[in-house]
């Protein structure tokens, strides 16, 4: 026999009979019980990618070769689809995908490594000469990337699925797929109308812009670059094709900059006023009118096909 009962805390216990002895069960030690359970599986997790981790330095691998690895097999999936795309349409320097394989509940791949550095280490000691080749570089391969066919006015990865972007996200790690830019607008808005926001967000959500393939995160920290000799700084490689996706034609531009705006770096802040606007066509009405929506002021609960019909 059990019964539910309030205590003087107002939290809700569960009381059961047990021969003539009865006990109260705070749904909260249920809570706790859950989370060192998840914690324990977390450290086998652990465990095992930190041997898996040496085994791979101590034959040398890893100066030839790469591995990532999500908990989630759609961002799997979305990022090796989108090397794989890329390197099959464009001349986009990207890393080419080995082969992926699950573990104790990880999706793992490896991919090739390229030689190089991060931009962001090197961006404040380049020469004119180096900061133009490498700009140069950079606007042909998102021209290339951006000239990528779209079939469908979804808004989606790749493979048609959710998008791994912190932007469109409070709680949730994948969101959309969206019907079509309104719909993602709509979550923006959190499902509010837009009649309800300033002039200059209802001319942005009013209109309509290509979908393009776009890179999500494009910033100095994931684009390689390598020092050749006699030729100077060009670009090795661009990396980090997770958050990639069919998306309005003035994300890419609107997101590196609102990301950027509180830079703490000298070198971001150079990339965000120098850089962007001369490999990117400049979206500074775009730009205003999403950090006027509030950049970081995520919406609340994922809104997704499943939460909306179509608009």
């Amino acid at each position: 026999m059990s019964a539910q009962r309030v205590d003087r805390r107002g939290f809700i216990t569960s009381y059961a009979h047990r021969g003539r002895l009865g006990h109260f069960v705070h749904k909260y030690d249920l809570i706790r019980a859950y989370i060192r359970t998840t914690r324990a599986l977390m450290r086998v997790c652990d465990f095992g990618t930190n041997i898996m981790r040496g085994l791979w330095r101590s034959l040398g691998l890893h100066n030839r070769f790469y591995v990532k690895f999500y908990m989630y097999p759609r961002t799997v999936d979305a990022e090796v689809a989108t090397m794989q795309l890329i390197r099959s349409c464009t001349s986009i320097p990207v890393p080419r995908v080995l082969f992926q394989f699950s573990w104790l509940w990880t999706r793992y791949f490896i991919m090739e490594r390229y030689p190089g550095v991060s931009l962001d280490e090197v961006i404040l000691s380049l020469t004119t000469e180096d900061t133009q080749r490498i700009q140069s570089q950079l606007r042909d391969y998102m021209q290339q990337l951006r000239g990528i066919p779209c079939s469908s006015p979804a808004v989606s990865s790749v493979i048609g699925g959710p998008i791994f972007c912190i932007r469109m996200i409070e709680r949730e790690e994948l969101s959309g797929p969206f019907y079509d830019q309104a719909h993602l607008h709509l979550q923006l808005r959190r499902g509010k109308p837009l009649e309800d926001f300033p002039e200059s967000i209802q001319k942005l959500h009013n209109t309509t812009y290509p979908i393009v393939l776009t890179h999500n995160d494009f910033a100095a920290h994931n684009i390689l670059v390598k020092h050749v000799p006699e030729v100077g700084w060009t670009v090795s490689a661009i990396l980090d094709w997770e958050t990639a996706g069919w998306l309005p034609g003035y994300w890419e531009y609107v997101k590196s900059k609102n990301q950027a705006s509180n830079a703490h770096y000298e070198s971001q802040r150079l990339w965000n006023e120098a850089w962007l606007p001369r490999i990117l066509e400049p979206c500074d009405f775009e730009a205003s009118a999403d950090e006027e929506l509030g950049f970081f002021g995520y919406p609340k609960k994922h809104i997704g096909l499943s939460h909306f019909v179509p608009v």
